[in-house]
């Protein structure tokens, strides 16, 4: 990704100390003046000429609408949704959209709080409920600290997605609407009133080509086509076209208005995929949050991050077709959980150490001997300095064996986070 100024740089030298969890009683009493200041940074740094956003180069970065219900998690627009969100639910949604995008965009709502702010000598009426706000965004941004620093986390600023969403004009295209009103989501819509006979004749004129004709579908189907949710998902998309981000699309509304996009204009969805799904009443979501972010952080690093995700989604499968039976389903959670620890779980014991060593020590005696003879092959006259020729086999051998112990530790680092992950998953769940 191209080289820019993050607003999380800008937010720590606005505010005067850095954003990690050591400072969280800096953030609790955190008061006007460096909000102001942070409000008036903040905006000054997104409107600069300067600004840009970054570019993808070869890993994808995901992107969600602030307006849609992943983005109303991530804090999104509404500046009260995150104060009914806890800190370790906001974690899950961003660790998971992690899991399945090596970079993740997150909504900006906590400059959308600080616009209150900007340019005010004094606090701001009803500032007592906004401070509130901004506090915990800034102890999310402390805790999530180690994901922005490794660059896996990077804010969207508002102005962006206002640009793109005000870019995207209402939707009325006639397919589309077609489409979308044959979904389940929207052929069963109530009508707050009855359609005159003239209303459902113009209806069925205009949409005569769908078959068991419903005048409610239509209707709801053209008002979610104006709807709120309808830009916020046009707007998302406009912005992965324009930066090669990849819309993440959640929740029944935004991935009914996708699938019918893709649909009726022909695109290929796998230029835009939101992923593996994990449905919103999903039972381990909530308790992905557990890791410590340095955890999240050696899991990706590691390159099982993708193996993890889709192991929780099989397990979260056979959980949902169990919710009838919970006494059922928290053993297989529990026991699935624990048995993919230990598939990923390499780590070499102690006494696995000494039985590997014995074995590289063998075969560093028959190697030992070859290089002795090869050596001797080569230099008959290493037959008179026997110590000579014990070192140079001994040297082989040893090296030989240093080599292998050191390839089995490093496979064992490997899968050491994946298997610590899903322990701390299990854990969670077992105590909830």
């Amino acid at each position: 990704m191209s080289d820019f100024t993050s607003n999380f740089e800008v937010l720590e030298e606005a505010i005067g100390f850095s954003l990690v969890p050591e400072n969280t009683d800096k953030i609790r009493d955190i008061g006007f003046e460096p909000i102001a200041r942070a409000a008036n940074m903040l905006h000054d740094h997104v409107y600069s000429d300067y600004f840009e956003m970054p570019l993808v180069e070869d890993e994808p970065v995901g992107i969600c609408s602030q307006t849609g219900d992943l983005g109303v998690k991530l804090g999104g627009y509404d500046w009260d949704s995150i104060q009914g969100t806890s800190g370790e639910e906001l974690r899950s949604n961003i660790y998971f959209s992690l899991l399945t995008n090596a970079r993740l965009a997150l909504p900006d709502g906590l400059q959308y709080i600080l616009d209150y702010f900007k340019s005010a000598n004094s606090p701001p009426e009803g500032h007592e409920f906004l401070i509130p706000s901004i506090r915990k965004y800034l102890k999310l941004y402390a805790d999530l600290n180690e994901l922005f620093r490794a660059g896996q986390l990077f804010i969207l600023p508002a102005k962006v997605n206002d640009e793109y969403c005000h870019a995207c004009s209402r939707m009325r295209d006639k397919q589309f609407i077609v489409e979308l009103s044959a979904t389940s989501l929207v052929r069963e819509c109530p009508s707050d009133r009855e359609l005159s006979d003239s209303e459902i004749a113009a209806l069925k004129q205009k949409y005569g080509e769908i078959s068991n004709f419903n005048p409610h579908a239509l209707i709801g189907a053209r008002l979610v086509s104006a709807s709120e949710t309808m830009r916020g998902v046009l707007a998302t998309l406009a912005m992965s076209g324009s930066f090669g981000y990849r819309p993440i699309m959640y929740g029944g509304l935004e991935e009914v208005i996708f699938d019918t996009l893709v649909k009726t204009r022909a695109a290929s969805r796998g230029d835009a995929t939101p992923g593996i799904y994990m449905p919103e009443s999903s039972v381990l979501l909530p308790h992905l949050g557990s890791l410590p972010p340095n955890e999240f952080v050696a899991l990706k690093a590691s390159g099982d991050a993708e193996t993890v995700v889709r192991r929780l989604a099989e397990i979260e499968r056979k959980a949902q077709s169990m919710k009838d039976q919970p006494l059922s389903m928290r053993e297989m959670i529990e026991y699935e959980l624990n048995a993919a620890s230990k598939e990923m779980d390499k780590t070499v014991t102690s006494s696995q150490v000494l039985s590997e060593a014995s074995k590289e020590y063998f075969k560093a005696t028959i190697g030992f001997a070859m290089t002795s003879i090869v050596s001797l092959t080569l230099n008959p006259e290493w037959i008179s300095d026997p110590i000579r020729l014990m070192a140079f086999g001994a040297a082989g051998a040893t090296a030989g064996v240093a080599a292998g112990l050191a390839q089995k530790h490093m496979e064992a680092q490997k899968t050491k986070a994946a298997a610590k992950a899903f322990l701390k998953i299990k854990d969670s769940f077992t105590d909830s």
